[in-house]
């Protein structure tokens, strides 16, 4: 007897056959669009400190990481609105300051140093194991990521 196995559907036509997925795909597709658009028309340092938000009754909220960067995008609002014009978005640019910082860097951590002691105590086990240990040669590269300390 032979098993039939069905295949399941892949993702993307389970999505596009809802109907409410579909919509939501395409309005996915949509902002980023739009987004591209915008990191395309803004200044090098204002990439990745503004976003578009949705078109909404030909008003487009753009949203900035910072005060300095808001009223930088605000003086250049003209040329902003005649550029996204050119490409066929004729709409109100809107500018607003986000409520949610940019995450901190995380600092880099210091070198993690051996003290000598410890470095002795796992030299005298090293010694102690045969050569084809594994354990041996973790010491050994242990031990040799810290030499130079």
């Amino acid at each position: 007897m032979r098993k039939i196995v069905a295949t399941p559907p892949a993702l993307n036509d389970y999505l596009h056959n809802e109907s409410g997925f579909h919509q939501l795909i395409e309005e996915a597709a949509a902002v980023s669009a739009l987004d591209r658009l915008w990191q395309s028309l803004v200044p090098p340092g204002l990439r990745g400190h503004s976003h578009p938000g949705r078109p909404i009754a030909n008003s487009l909220m753009i949203v900035a990481d910072s005060g300095m960067i808001a009223a930088r995008l605000r003086q250049m609002l003209p040329s902003l609105q005649r550029n996204l014009a050119a490409h066929g978005l004729d709409v109100q640019l809107k500018v607003r300051i986000s409520l949610y910082p940019p995450e901190p860097v995380a600092a880099p951590r210091p070198p993690r140093t051996m003290p000598p002691t410890a470095r002795m105590a796992l030299q005298q086990l090293a010694a102690q194991l045969s050569a084809n240990d594994s354990l041996k040669q973790a010491l050994a590269r242990l031990l040799q990521r810290n030499a130079d300390e």
